[in-house]
């Protein structure tokens, strides 16, 4: 009430002043609360893309790592119940990597964890043909590397088996990492 009787004492200049500086200052409060939600929106939604893109990521690589991780599974089946009439067999190389390289510059959305798991596996999956023909000599003839898969000799089946299980084994713990992405 003292203000209203001291606005009234004042010469008309001042309370057009102060009717002026009131409207800006509250145009310019509702200007900054505007801009502050408007950020907070646009951080909702950047936040909510850049997890969309994250599990778009991770559901691709575990569709090619789920892809390696049966070839290597159908690999060891085929080998304990081949027939052992044989001095060699192949061994398809099926661990074709295509969309990881793809891939490489959005695997920063991942947690550093995963990339390094992620990473990992991918190096042991493309090492596995150079493992293959790495094996120890066989009795008759050292690995041949043919345009579907390396040529080994019987006795080195043993050895095959536990590459793809050790290999397995790497997939199925970046396959769990990846799981909560999903």
């Amino acid at each position: 009430m003292a203000f209203l009787n001291w606005l009234g004492a004042q010469p008309p200049g001042i309370a057009t002043f102060l009717g002026a500086l009131t409207g800006s200052s509250l145009g310019l409060l509702a200007i900054i609360v505007g801009a502050l939600f408007n950020a907070h929106l646009n951080r909702r939604r950047d936040d909510r893309i850049r997890d969309h893109d994250a599990r778009a990521v991770a559901t691709a690589l575990y569709a090619e790592l789920t892809g390696i991780d049966r070839a290597l599974r159908r690999g060891s089946e085929a080998l304990r119940g081949a027939p052992r009439d044989g001095e060699r067999f192949l061994v398809r190389t099926p661990l074709v990597i295509q969309i990881f390289p793809k891939l490489i510059d959005k695997l920063g959305l991942l947690h550093a964890e995963t990339i390094r798991e992620v990473s990992h596996t991918y190096l042991v999956a493309e090492r596995y043909k150079q493992d293959l023909l790495l094996l120890p000599r066989g009795r008759h003839h050292a690995a041949e590397e043919t345009p579907y898969g390396v040529l080994l000799p019987l006795d080195l089946s043993a050895s095959v088996i536990e590459l793809n299980e050790m290999t397995m084994v790497t997939t199925s713990k970046t396959l769990q990492i990846l799981k909560p992405y999903l």
